[in-house]
């Protein structure tokens, strides 16, 4: 009867630490997916809802962000009315702005603008792998549950400090961006809708002079 109790209990012991390590493998899975999504990913596009906070309020920008791992974008401006037609071009080495009220466009030959480029995820990538100590945690969002990844934002601007981005776990897809000031402030948000992962773009889309 005694060698059955211990029999019973190994057995129970080697189940235990059976589903223990498979919950273990299950969450590393999730997690594996999730990084080798970002680090796999070579260029999206998607639409975009960009929120602005500061303290006179916020202000929703809408538009379709179009970008590559080579830190080239393109974004193309829906509203409000007032700059639906605008776009900014940065192919690497120059900025293209194009205002479409004047019919003006303007080129700057020089790097772009950190504040503008943290907008762009693969920045946040960046960010990410080259952050220490940086938070995981989960969230849940209208009955859908997503794992938030943080990185720190280098060179200790004060509107841009941190950042999260909210992954979806069924769909293993980028759906909000959060920018955090030095006082934990919210500042940037950006959500993504129709996230396009690995689309095939036309080289000619970062081409300022095709403009």
């Amino acid at each position: 009867m005694f060698k059955k109790v211990i029999c019973s209990l190994s057995i129970l012991s080697i189940l235990v630490l059976s589903l223990c390590s498979c919950s273990e493998k299950l969450g590393m899975s999730k997690m594996e997916k999730i990084q080798n999504m970002l680090t796999d990913m070579e260029t999206y596009e998607a639409e975009t809802e960009f929120s602005v906070i500061s303290n006179k309020g916020e202000t929703i920008y809408k538009a379709i962000q179009t970008a590559d791992k080579n830190g080239r974008y393109k974004i193309d401006m829906l509203s409000p009315e007032n700059v639906n037609g605008n776009y900014t071009i940065f192919d690497g080495q120059s900025v293209c702005q194009y205002n479409k009220s004047l019919d003006k466009k303007i080129k700057v030959d020089m790097p772009d603008l950190k504040g503008r480029n943290e907008i762009i995820l693969f920045n946040f990538v960046e960010n990410y792998l080259n952050s220490e100590g940086v938070a995981l945690e989960t969230a849940s969002m209208e009955e859908s549950t997503y794992t938030v990844l943080e990185a720190v934002i280098p060179g200790g601007l004060e509107l841009l400090a941190t950042e999260k981005l909210f992954v979806n776990n069924e769909t293993l897809l980028p759906e909000k961006l959060i920018i955090y000031d030095k006082n934990g402030n919210e500042r940037y948000i950006i959500v993504y809708k129709n996230f396009e992962y690995n689309k095939e773009l036309d080289e000619n889309i970062f081409n300022i002079s095709n403009y």
